[in-house]
């Protein structure tokens, strides 16, 4: 399925070497130049957006429905483990998201 039609925010890795794509079919896609495409959170029927690297590279932040309000979930970029809740019970609205500079120190 095409995909392209459905992005909401993209942008590339602190390191160059891969893309990171949110929103493309209500899930977060981080496609390489070569090698596979990882679909981070398989979670269908979820509404996940704003996803964003974490400035060491080894972490993707972005807000899920998940729990039936938008809360902020983290994931490794590489694909490997599951994704971790960092916030709950918030009726906030979550804009953009934004990584403290020494993340991951």
């Amino acid at each position: 399925m095409d995909v392209a039609r459905s992005i909401t925010n993209y942008e590339i890795a602190p390191d160059g070497s891969r893309a990171l794509f949110g929103g493309a079919r209500r899930r977060v896609h981080r496609p390489a130049k070569s090698g596979p495409t990882r679909n981070l959170t398989q979670t269908p029927g979820v509404h996940e957006r704003n996803s964003k690297w974490s400035p060491d590279g080894r972490w993707i932040a972005y807000v899920s429905d998940a729990t039936g309000e938008d809360e902020i979930w983290i994931a490794p970029q590489d694909g490997r483990g599951k994704a971790v809740q960092v916030t709950s019970g918030s009726s906030n609205y979550k804009y953009a998201l934004a990584w403290s500079p020494t993340a991951g120190s």
